[in-house]
């Protein structure tokens, strides 16, 4: 059976999200989607080495939303945002907690439901369940540059907090998302 997911609203399980940034990325992912596909997107996701296939719901954006997010490069790396999002969320049941900072490696810091944060709202680094999540979208190509660079880019980064990267190839429809070690 395949599980059926939306783009949409992921601030409603991500509590690093508000619906704004939540609607940036979903309406970014849309447009990368919308250069290949039409919705649903059957996508295939190689989650710490298993494989499954979901059916990927989303809006076809309106032409405003198009303009807005007219940067092909940067409507790659939004949209990938949310897709990965979407992916570590469904399949590792990580959210993210945060946006990281410049100089982690990574783009957010993701942990289970309820945890990661201190009792201010701030990531917690002293939680052993919070990790470090680079995303890397592709609009087309191999995705074995983008797991190099993306590999390469955390072991470099003076962080003790384990990583994880989630890479979305918006031409193939695939996700991979694995464990970077030290």
């Amino acid at each position: 059976m395949t599980d059926e997911l939306w783009l949409r609203s992921l601030e409603a399980h991500h509590p690093g999200l508000d619906a704004s940034a939540s609607g940036h990325f979903c309406g970014a992912a849309a447009v990368a989607l919308a250069r290949h596909d039409t919705p649903p997107t059957r996508c295939n996701v190689d989650a710490l080495g298993e494989h499954a296939e979901h059916l990927l719901w989303w809006n076809l954006p309106a032409d405003d939303t198009r303009r807005a997010h007219n940067s092909r490069q940067d409507a790659t790396r939004d949209g990938a945002y949310a897709v990965g999002l979407v992916f570590t969320h469904h399949r590792l049941e990580l959210v993210a907690v945060a946006r990281a900072e410049d100089g982690s490696g990574a783009d957010w810091y993701v942990a289970p439901p309820g945890r990661g944060l201190t009792e201010t709202g701030q990531p917690d680094f002293d939680d052993p369940m919070l990790h470090r999540l680079e995303v890397k979208g592709r609009d087309h190509g191999s995705l074995t540059p983008a797991v190099v660079q993306a590999a390469g880019q955390l072991a470099r980064a003076p962080s003790e907090l384990p990583a994880m990267l989630s890479i979305v190839s918006f031409a193939d429809d695939r996700v991979v998302i694995a464990h970077v070690e030290p």
